[in-house]
């Protein structure tokens, strides 16, 4: 260890730079915050079929899938921003 060395401003500004970046990747929302961003989407109207975490084009989503009578709802939640990326609406 090298008591004489003082960290530069520019050595803290990359520390904290690489610990932001790290924590984006990694950080992703709950299966429960996925599913009440889905059910608002419809308006709270169906019951949740399946909700599960994949990956799609090099994204992390939430394929969730909701049913209302004949209605089925298929929306994709980004895991990271809560972000709605699909959103398809079935009559049977």
């Amino acid at each position: 260890i090298d008591e004489d060395y003082v960290p530069s401003t520019t050595d803290t500004n990359n520390q904290t730079t690489n610990n932001q970046t790290t924590n984006n990747q990694t950080t992703i929302i709950s299966n429960e915050e996925a599913q009440k961003i889905a059910m608002d989407r419809v308006g709270n109207n169906g019951y949740l079929v399946k909700c599960e975490l994949d990956s799609d084009d090099n994204r992390q989503v939430y394929e969730i899938e909701i049913k209302n009578g004949t209605i089925e709802y298929n929306i994709d939640v980004d895991a990271v921003s809560g972000e709605i990326v699909k959103y398809e609406e079935d009559q049977d």
